[in-house]
């Protein structure tokens, strides 16, 4: 008989072309796909991948197996979620990935709300500050921050959040106010190290800015704009308490360029039959209370 567990490895090895790239982002050792693979061979009687020394593929009857395979765990765990979803209480891990200036900012803040109010969901937070892959981080849902790609995963708007320039007292006392989109030449711009995208200014006539500094990640460029460094252009759920206490400074508010692609904050998902109750409570709970 088939193991469900045994077509799940056999997947894996199929996806990521080899036993050394699925183990990897499963952490399941070599050893134990190697052996759910020997499994299915005998149980079907024929090889499901050809192995050289340098890579692993399907075999033609491996293809035909993996196009079946994929639909048929694709049943059965929409099959699973229809049961679940006959139960009043959404349940179950609930693993969600985002940026971590958004989870820092705008997602920790709700995590307790949300527990409180669906107390039977266990919710674990994975932080990448680039577009992942939901099936290799094992992740329910991401939250996106900008234009989406990926056509296979399905989408929902949860708002938009106003792009702004901002810098410190400390920097503008000693540098001086930008008047003009042309002044910011002359300042020091703080941009993102793997994303040059995200260093455009939504201005009109906007000027090719060099970043001064580079950084990962939103909250990095948070920190060293709060201590002085420069000019950063950064998304309002990270800096609106800022804004409101006066540690940033708003530049050239009028030049902003609105409604723009980079405002969009969306949750992305499985395409899936049946979406999960712990998703959809978790997508429409953030859509109702995450401050933006």
């Amino acid at each position: 008989m088939l193991k469900t567990e045994d077509l799940n490895y056999f997947m894996l090895v199929a996806k990521h072309g080899g036993f050394s790239a699925a183990s990897k982002v499963s952490n399941v050792d070599v050893a134990t796909l190697s052996r759910a693979i020997a499994r299915l061979e005998a149980e079907l009687n024929c090889s499901l991948f050809r192995r050289t020394t340098r890579k692993v593929e399907l075999t033609p009857e491996g293809k035909i197996f993996a196009s079946d395979v994929q639909k048929s765990l694709q049943t059965l765990s929409d099959a699973r979620e229809k049961i679940n979803n006959l139960k009043d209480t959404p349940h179950g891990k609930l693993r969600v990935n985002a940026a971590s200036s958004f989870i820092l900012h705008a997602l920790s803040p709700l995590v307790k709300p949300f527990l409180d109010t669906y107390p039977h969901i266990e919710i674990e937070l994975t932080a990448d500050d680039t577009v992942v892959d939901l099936l290799e981080k094992k992740s329910d849902v991401a939250i996106r921050i900008g234009t989406l790609e990926d056509s296979s995963l399905k989408s929902k708007l949860i708002g938009r959040s106003p792009l702004s320039l901002v810098a410190s007292p400390e920097y503008l006392s000693n540098y001086g106010m930008p008047q003009t989109a042309e002044d910011l030449l002359q300042h020091c711009y703080l941009g993102f190290q793997n994303a040059a995208h995200l260093n455009i200014l939504r201005f009109d006539k906007a000027p090719t800015l060099t970043p001064y500094i580079l950084a990962s990640n939103g909250e990095v460029l948070r920190q060293l704009c709060l201590a002085g460094n420069g000019i950063a252009y950064l998304s309002h759920f990270m800096i609106y308490q800022d804004l409101e206490q006066g540690r940033l400074v708003p530049l050239l508010q009028n030049l902003t360029r609105e409604p723009n692609d980079r405002e969009r904050i969306q949750a992305v998902y499985y395409n899936t039959t049946v979406l999960p109750t712990r998703i959809r409570a978790f997508i429409d709970f953030i859509s109702q209370h995450v401050k933006l």
